[in-house]
């Protein structure tokens, strides 16, 4: 799909000029360790999600207190 900002599409043939080849079945040269990458992800959700609850309950003690002030 052509847009404005990635500007206009280059054809050509693979393993040519500047295009590069495709290669199937090489998941094993991909140098990634999928279980440890899910891992890692799940965990930096995780530390995701507890930071959001502690801004959360940290803006509902500031409304509490500013409310008591009052």
């Amino acid at each position: 799909m052509h847009t404005e900002e990635a500007g206009q599409p280059e054809e050509g043939v693979p393993g040519s000029e500047a295009f590069g080849t495709l290669m199937q079945h090489k998941y094993e040269a991909s140098n990634v360790d999928m279980v440890t990458e899910m891992v890692n992800m799940i965990n930096n959700q995780r530390g995701y999600e507890a930071g959001s609850k502690a801004i959360n309950t940290a803006d509902e003690m500031t409304a509490l207190i500013k409310d008591l002030k009052r």
